[in-house]
């Protein structure tokens, strides 16, 4: 029923990029990519660093899978093998996304985890902290 709703595809690697999509947004949701880069923190801190009020962030809960397959077409920076065309996934685990989220001073309001998949996720809702 919501009609003010934008889904934006932007390259998360790129900072002042990302930075100019988050302009004006109001809950960002944040799935899929959490444990495709080396870089969680600095692209957790540059979201909390938006004027957004809310944060869904899904990730996986394994710290880190080897062999993980991926698409080669267009792979991630730093995590592709050139002889297996497989990717090593690295994600933080539960704990650690919590602790990301309190050290920026934002309020973890539920985790929930999914079962189902053949990697279990986690669910975190944060909002900005007062």
């Amino acid at each position: 029923p919501h009609t003010n709703i934008s889904v934006v595809n932007a390259n998360l690697e790129n900072i002042n990029a990302l930075n100019q999509h988050l302009i004006g947004i109001e809950t960002i949701l944040y799935t899929g990519h959490f444990y495709h880069t080396s870089n969680n923190l600095g692209i957790l801190n540059t979201l909390t660093n938006s004027k957004a009020s809310c944060i869904i962030l899904e990730s996986i809960s394994v710290k880190k899978r080897h062999g993980y397959t991926e698409s080669t077409l267009d792979p991630l920076n730093g995590y592709i093998d050139e002889n297996t065309k497989c990717i090593d996934v690295y994600a933080p685990t539960i704990e650690e996304t919590v602790e990301m989220f309190n050290n920026l001073k934002w309020k973890v309001k539920h985790v929930d985890t999914i079962d189902g998949y053949d990697i279990p996720r986690f669910v975190i809702t944060a909002v900005r902290g007062d």
